[in-house]
């Protein structure tokens, strides 16, 4: 309002004005452009861009593309905003589209947005949501299961995530088979038993042997032999190598000879050509009642290889680590358990194997290691049940049909291949503080449950399989020492759901039929680089993706995770501003248990103890996991039902000053715009507050609006009224008009205006080079209180009129709240 600079009052000073504009007097006169602007700027505050365009809505044309199932029609709704951000949806445009179709049509939308979310809804009432960018206009993107287009740049393509099955499962026939010709460990077979091939001749000590009799050895001749004579046999072969094994033999002798040892530990130089077997060589154990000591002649490897049966219970003693050289194989039967306590580690090395039937169990707060290669026939198979302290899958193929639970879950070198059939359930993959699963490779068929944090290396997920991690998962792509890079493969039904991403150069490839399912707490950290074909870090295929917490930003970052995920990595675009697609965009975003995505449910599922799957019906169908009572709860929030308010036509604020040299407060009207929800050939016009004292009217084009009444009589209150400024009348009684939409109508250059006596001409939307006299700004805003400058209440103001070139985002949205933009105490907020 600006009546204050007029003292025109009633009906004889509007006739003044009409048939004096041109004179001097002071109640009439008209000032100059340079004058208004002057005003404008010492209002303001700042200097204004003469080549400013205040129009803020441009027109863009939509092609969207949707692919679904035969025959059916899906809803395309355009948005000003993000439906799932903000809980409600401000629709742009909407129409129908049948499956395989493409909708176009013309929009109109903020001039300074350069994405924009579609959403797209079926006959269920479920919707994929998707931001796309805004490229001249045009609005181009597919949604649904389509092919990459040739004259695209597809990510790398991975075939359907799939779990090797094992070889050869071992059966009961097999387990049986090794208790053939198999004796109880005794004190004299578990250390005084070798054989080994001898060549040269007895002079040159090239390769000998020990014959051990410890029936005349005390038990700390024993020790002594296990803790130094051992280690220092590989300690010198170590340092002399095989090509010069004369020299680490002269050493050894000469050492042994001067510990007075000779009495029980004799030397037998080698012959030319024989196998030397000590008299108690044994190669096939069993342990079929309990057994509680190191069985040293178990690291053997190659053709001194034992095997192992258990029936019984095995006890690995505390702080000893017990060796299973290459070749040797342990099989737990059922009813038998290994059991390793804390501080102790059993080490599976070379082709070495670990059998556990079912109704057998490996258990204990030890270390399982793992690292057995990759040989067909030689990986290593649970059936049954291991629950340890730690297992180290290192640079091996195990395979579980079981159930594996383990607080740690290591895997650091090489190809650690997890392919799971049964139930995997960790804690985390970390020790203080660092990941000890840089090269996991999880092949998961069934479930995979992660209590906290993991790391991994590769994650393929089949149809129907479940995959949680309560923490973060970390994806990275670390050196294996292979050629891949890291990547999530995920087949049509499968579920993931994690309590944070942290995705560093990691590809996630989704099936090209159907959609897989990825529920997430919040997005952590995002690396991705390139376009084409090398691109990493990205999205790509048929991933209907739901994120609970959108406000955080990147580690290391200032940039918010959830918009930058949602854009770039799921969109598959390149960074620095490129505009390729990476992948095909198949990538949606749905609210929580949003997907129209059926997984049926295992009837004997519970989280990370049986089953595969806990099953996804969509809204309000998606079953809660049972967390076992001894789990702590999970980081993830607990699924709830949709929490999307509805879809409701987007908003334009109309807001005026009404005489030519104002206050630019803004508030001496504002209308808001928008078509009417039932019916979009007609337009809902709401007449909000009222700051001048002058009697006005409204118009569109050359009609009046609301019937004829100037605007203090359409919120019922007196002339010179002011009303919901912050100062003077407040009312809520806001009545909207509906009119007939006008012929090609457009919210980038529609005429709305009113009729100042201080104006001739009436006050219309400014343009170029003027002062903001009028100004239509895209959304519901919130207008300044009375006497308070529109660069006041809205600091981003100041950034928009002062350059037209500025690209800032916050001062081309300055209308959008951001940090510290309005100023709460400056606005009109009832």
């Amino acid at each position: 309002m600006n009546t204050k600079l007029y003292s025109i009052a009633g009906m004889a000073a509007m006739a003044l004005v009409l048939t004096t504009a041109c004179s001097r007097n002071e109640e009439t006169y008209q000032p100059s452009k340079e004058e208004i602007m002057a005003n404008a700027e010492e209002r303001l505050g700042i200097a204004i861009d003469p080549a400013l365009d205040w129009n803020m809505t441009s027109q863009g044309r939509a092609c969207i593309t949707v692919n679904g199932n035969y025959g059916e029609t899906y809803t395309v709704k355009i948005y000003s905003n993000d439906p799932i951000v903000d809980k409600r949806g401000y629709v742009l445009k909407k129409g129908e589209v049948k499956s395989g179709e493409t909708f176009i049509a013309d929009f109109d939308y903020p001039s300074a947005m350069t994405w924009i979310t579609v959403g797209v809804t079926d006959s269920r009432g479920f919707t994929n949501y998707r931001p796309v960018r805004v490229n001249d206009g045009l609005l181009v993107t597919t949604i649904g299961s389509a092919p990459v287009a040739e004259t695209r740049s597809p990510m790398r393509s991975r075939t359907a995530p799939s779990v090797p099955q094992m070889g050869s499962i071992p059966t009961n026939e097999y387990a049986k088979s090794f208790l053939e010709g198999a004796v109880e460990p005794n004190d004299q077979n578990i250390y005084n038993n070798n054989k080994s091939w001898v060549e040269g001749t007895p002079e040159s000590y090239e390769m000998g042997t020990f014959h051990i009799n410890f029936n005349t050895a005390s038990e700390a001749d024993k020790e002594w032999f296990e803790k130094y004579v051992r280690p220092f046999i590989q300690w010198q072969f170590d340092i002399y190598g095989t090509s010069d094994r004369e020299k680490a033999w002269e050493v050894l002798v000469g050492w042994i000879k001067e510990t007075n040892r000779t009495s029980w530990l004799n030397l037998i130089p080698g012959t030319k050509g024989h196998w030397q077997i000590d008299p108690n060589y044994t190669d096939h154990f069993k342990i079929t009642g309990t057994y509680d000591k190191i069985i040293g002649v178990m690291e053997s490897e190659g053709d001194f290889a034992r095997t192992m049966y258990i029936s019984g219970k095995w006890t690995i003693p505390e702080w000893q680590t017990q060796k299973v050289g290459g070749g040797a194989v342990i099989v737990v039967d059922n009813g038998g358990e290994l059991y390793i306590p804390a501080n102790t580690t059993m080490t599976f090395v070379n082709q070495a194997r670990l059998i556990v039937m079912p109704g057998g169990k490996v258990t204990g707060e030890g270390t399982l290691l793992v690292t057995n290669g990759n040989a067909a026939g030689k990986e290593s198979y649970n059936g049954g049940t291991i629950d340890l302290g730690k297992f180290n899958n290192n640079f091996g193929k195990f395979y579980n049909y079981g159930t594996l639970r383990a607080n740690i879950y290591a895997a650091g070198g090489g190809e650690s291949n997890f392919y799971n059939h049964g139930v995997a359930h960790i804690v985390t993959t970390y020790s203080n503080n660092n990941s000890e699963s840089p090269n996991a490779r999880i092949f998961n068929a069934c479930q995979w449950y992660c209590e906290y944090s993991m790391n991994a290396f590769i994650v393929e997920n089949t149809q129907g399989s479940y995959f949680f991690v309560g923490g973060t998962l970390v994806m990275s792509n670390s050196n294996d020492g292979t050629s891949e890079t890291s990547y999530v493969s995920l087949d049509n039904g499968s579920l993931m759901r994690l309590g944070a991403l942290s995705n560093n150069n990691c590809d996630w490839n989704g099936p090209t039929s159907g959609y897989a399912v990825v529920e997430m707490g919040r997005v952590n950290y995002l690396n991705w680089t390139g376009e084409g074909p090398i691109a990493r870090g990205f999205f790509q295929n048929n991933i209907a993706v739901s994120v609970d917490d959108k406000t955080n930003n990147c580690l290391d970052s200032d940039q918010n995770a959830y918009t930058m995920f949602s854009r770039y990595v799921a969109n598959g675009i390149g960074t620095n501003g490129n505009t390729k697609n990476v992948g095909n965009g198949g990538v949606t975003f749905v609210e929580r248990f949003g997907a129209s995505v059926i997984v049926p449910r295992d009837e004997n599922f519970v989280a990370g103890v049986s089953g595969c799957t806990p099953g996804y019906q969509g809204v309000g169908g998606g079953i809660v996991e049972e967390t076992p009572t001894e789990t702590p709860d999970p980081d993830p929030v607990t699924p709830t039902e949709s929490n999307v308010e509805g879809d409701v036509p987007a908003v334009w604020t109309y807001a005026f000053e009404d005489t030519p040299q104002g206050d630019y407060d803004m508030n001496d009207v504002v209308i808001k715009v928008r078509e009417c929800p039932d019916n979009d050939n007609e337009l809902e016009v709401t007449l909000c507050c009222v700051g001048a004292s002058f009697d006005l009217h409204l118009y569109l084009n050359d009609r009046i609006l609301f019937d004829g009444l100037e605007v203090h009589r359409v919120l019922r209150q007196p002339s010179g009224a002011l009303v919901n400024t912050g100062t003077g009348i407040v009312t809520e009684e806001l009545v909207p008009t509906r009119i007939t939409k006008p012929a090609n109508f457009s919210f980038a250059d529609a005429d709305f205006w009113i009729d100042s006596q201080a104006v001739p001409g009436g006050v219309h939307i400014a343009r170029t080079g003027e002062d903001p006299h009028a100004v239509a700004i895209p959304g519901d805003w919130k207008w300044p209180m009375e006497y308070v400058s529109i660069t006041q209440a809205y600091p981003n103001f100041r950034k928009f009129i002062a350059d037209v070139d500025c690209t800032d985002q916050e001062a081309q949205q300055w209308y959008k709240v951001t940090n510290g933009n309005p100023v709460a105490d400056k606005i009109y907020n009832p």
